[in-house]
């Protein structure tokens, strides 16, 4: 094989973020369901990442946030429906509806995802139940901003 179809390890790629963890929280504002895709790649050198900024501006504007037990085990579903494979997103998807029902008090208190094509992954799998889905820059937008000093 040539250098060109084998692809090269370097220093630039970009390395493995943070494992997903859950927050237990009773008392919790909101749901938060950080992506697959932190874990996979890490932050910008020298930045807290996606997770560690948006619970930190959540934990400046007062709202209490909750992460769901079994969070590392918890997707979308996108990379099972996009490609087809129906059983494994079916599977998914009961996982993350049991999940999301339990975390959000039957539905009492919004889902935040961070990553656009989660949200309307997490929407898709619970549209059929009491649960809100929101994406993080809109909930940003309407929840945190307003209420940051």
């Amino acid at each position: 094989a040539t250098p060109e179809a084998v692809p090269q390890w370097s220093r630039d790629l970009p390395r493995g973020g943070l494992r997903r963890r859950p927050l237990p929280n009773p008392d919790a504002d909101a749901v938060y369901v950080p992506s697959c895709l932190n874990t996979m790649f890490a932050p910008a050198e020298g930045g807290p990442g996606v997770m560690i900024a948006f619970a930190r501006l959540a934990t400046r504007a007062g709202v209490r946030l909750r992460v769901p037990e079994g969070i590392a085990g918890l997707c979308c579903g996108t990379p099972w429906s996009s490609k087809g494979y129906t059983d494994g997103y079916e599977t998914m998807g009961d996982r993350v509806r049991a999940a999301l029902l339990e975390a959000t008090d039957g539905g009492r208190i919004p889902v935040v995802s961070d990553a656009a094509s989660c949200t309307e992954g997490f929407h898709r799998l619970v549209e059929a139940l009491p649960v809100q889905v929101h994406d993080a820059v809109a909930f940003t937008a309407e929840h945190l901003l307003p209420r940051l000093p």
